[in-house]
């Protein structure tokens, strides 16, 4: 990283996480809400908090993701918010820079947050995916970055700059813009 303070927002280490359970991160929509799992291992501190953090100050968005290989590759987005309920906390996304991770600008920016029980794009891709994303609305289209979906398949990859690539783990880190420049 760059020694600057960051903010993990979702970190996800082990497929088979005994805190966790079997369904990993396929979880209802009430459940990407409040947010689970643990701090030391895998998480994600909820759609609520990511939107207090995200509306309190301008913040950038970085992406840790290792590949089958276990290459390294990383993103960061200058622009990053998520909205409040009222939204279904919908996604704003932009300003990319990196090796992974630059459709999300296509395929997640303004799109509403979608997951079991709440499928705000109405194409089934929480089903489809087995997770809750910032799904792209195109007709049988999930989009191509699915950061949540179960490891080491093919709902768990994103594009990077040697292609669409499956993860094995990913951190997601925020931070405000200004606290960069100073």
């Amino acid at each position: 990283m760059d020694g600057k303070l960051w903010t993990v927002i979702e970190d996800r280490l082990d497929s088979n996480s005994a805190e966790l359970g079997a369904e990993g991160f396929a979880r209802t929509f009430a459940d990407y809400e409040k947010g689970f799992g643990s701090l030391t291992g895998n998480h994600f501190i909820g759609l609520k908090n990511i939107n207090a953090l995200t509306k309190a100050a301008n913040m950038r968005l970085m992406v840790d993701m290792y590949n089958e290989d276990y290459d390294r590759r990383t993103g960061q987005f200058t622009t990053f918010q998520v909205a409040g309920p009222s939204d279904d906390y919908e996604l704003t996304i932009g300003g990319h820079n990196g090796s992974v991770g630059s459709s999300l600008v296509a395929d997640s920016n303004g799109k509403p947050f979608s997951a079991k029980g709440k499928d705000n794009g109405g194409n089934g891709c929480p089903d489809k995916a087995k997770a809750g994303w910032w799904f792209s609305d195109e007709e049988g289209d999930c989009g191509t970055c699915n950061l949540n979906g179960p490891i080491d398949t093919d709902s768990f990859a994103c594009d990077t700059a040697s292609g669409n690539e499956k993860g094995t783990t990913v951190t997601l880190y925020v931070t405000p813009n200004d606290y960069l420049e100073s």
